[in-house]
């Protein structure tokens, strides 16, 4: 199947899924056997360059193993014409999103939101050779990653070899730097407020702190659903990613519980911001088709509620029929803590969640451990 003749259909998308699952199996045999895989020194040594930034080069990893598989499923194409309008080309922004990048999340290995493509040092209208203009940073990275498609390409070394490797070292990768996070029973209701009070407050350089109160406040609802008798015959709806639009979503608030017929009972909107005004109209405007018994909007800032506020809430009480309450995060989380049976099951909760959730970096789940030793 010569490349300049061969288009790709729903099943080669199919069969190209399935071979990366196949090298992934193989290259964990590999791992968790201890046995080393035999490949090329020098394509060895260019893979390392690029594997060693795999966080800041995610576009460069996950452009590499599309051409790389590509390679392997269909060896008769030139994998450094890498779009489909060059003659003789292919469209590997295609295969990233529809194998290559859903692969990388599956197994949590470091993996773009949607394809390397749309990295403008990658998608750039030439092919990747040598005189490739694209300003892939930093230089040794840029003259891996040429190098590697050159030597795949023009000096046969084995693309399959190749993505073993890759696979191999990101599974030592993603072992090596998972975090065991403390799980501390026995301690006081006062012991931990303090800690997640240094939790949420820390400043942080990576994005994420505002997600750290929801989680606390999602995995202490996991609790009161099922001792509280309140929430008999209810139900924690799934915790949203943090970034998902409300208008999108439907949600009304970041945490929602459900009654068995589907209807929002109750609410919790988290905010990192002082509660003003706007804020109080805008949980007026998301209940007005669907009011829950309650809506709580709470605050990790300091709080205040003025008569217009106070109107507000009046008022969605009196039309709606919902308790509008406006508190801090840190007063909720404590008088729940005194309501829950046992106080430890909630941080074994959190760290759960701490670990599992996409928002959380590895800086945040740092900090968490410091607090503890």
């Amino acid at each position: 199947m010569q490349g300049e003749k061969f288009k790709m259909r729903e099943k080669d998308y199919t069969n190209i899924c399935g071979i990366l699952e196949n090298l992934y199996e193989e290259a964990k045999h590999f791992y968790y056997e201890n046995k080393e895989i035999s490949i090329d020194s020098s394509l060895k040594s260019y893979l390392d360059v690029i594997l060693s930034r795999v966080e800041q080069n995610k576009g460069v990893l996950s452009v590499l193993i599309t051409l790389l598989v590509y390679k392997l499923y269909n060896p008769f194409q030139n994998i450094k014409l890498h779009r489909a309008e060059f003659e003789g080309g292919f469209s590997g922004r295609t295969l990233d999103t529809k194998c290559v990048t859903p692969f990388m999340k599956s197994k949590d290995f470091p993996a773009m939101k949607e394809s390397g493509w749309l990295t403008r040092s990658l998608e750039q209208p030439h092919p990747y050779d040598f005189n490739y203009p694209g300003k892939i940073t930093p230089k040794e990275v840029k003259q891996a990653f040429l190098y590697i498609v050159h030597e795949v390409e023009d000096l046969k070394k084995s693309p399959k070899e190749a993505l073993l490797y890759i696979f191999n070292r990101l599974l030592d990768i993603k072992e090596t730097t998972r975090i065991k996070l403390p799980r501390p029973r026995n301690l006081t209701i006062d012991d931990i407020l303090d800690k997640l009070k240094s939790h949420f407050t820390h400043p942080y350089a990576s994005r994420g702190r505002s997600r750290l109160p929801v989680l606390a406040l999602y995995a202490i609802y996991r609790i009161l659903v099922k001792e509280l008798e309140r929430y008999d015959n209810k139900r924690l709806a799934d915790l949203l990613p943090h970034e998902s639009p409300d208008d999108k979503t439907g949600m009304l608030g970041d945490i929602q519980v459900m009654d068995m017929k589907g209807k929002v009972y109750e609410v919790v909107e988290v905010k990192d911001r002082t509660i003003d005004y706007g804020v109080v109209l805008s949980a007026l405007e998301k209940i007005r088709n669907s009011p829950p018994d309650r809506y709580y909007i709470l605050t990790t800032h300091e709080y205040a509620v003025d008569e217009r506020i106070r109107g507000i809430i009046n008022q969605t009480r009196s039309i709606y029929g919902t308790t509008l309450i406006i508190n801090g995060v840190m007063q909720t989380i404590k008088y729940y803590l005194r309501l829950v049976r046992d106080p430890s099951d909630f941080i074994e909760l959190y760290v759960e969640l701490l670990e599992k959730d996409a928002s959380i970096k590895r800086e945040h789940k740092e900090v968490w451990m410091k607090l503890f030793t």
